[in-house]
């Protein structure tokens, strides 16, 4: 929460702190939400699961990955 005078600042920070996200994993983030809005908790706990293997093949988490070790910040392509 922020104050009414701080809204677009706040607004500003969190657009750049997310574009710095690997879009593949935003994408997959948002349908998962989307699609587990009304299943039961066991069901969201799945297909988070099956959501999460497929980013771990992905190349977007190679780079993070990657990156992380050599120390800087990752291109992602949402690959």
């Amino acid at each position: 929460m922020v104050a009414d005078g701080e809204l677009e600042v706040a607004t500003d920070a969190l657009v750049k702190e997310l574009v710095a996200f690997s879009p593949l994993a935003q994408r997959t983030a948002k349908k998962l939400l989307n699609d587990t809005e009304d299943a039961s908790l066991a069901t969201a706990i799945e297909l988070e699961g099956h959501c999460y293997s497929r980013l771990r093949a992905s190349e977007d988490f190679a780079e993070g990955v990657k990156a992380f070790h050599e120390k800087r910040e990752p291109a992602f392509k949402g690959l």
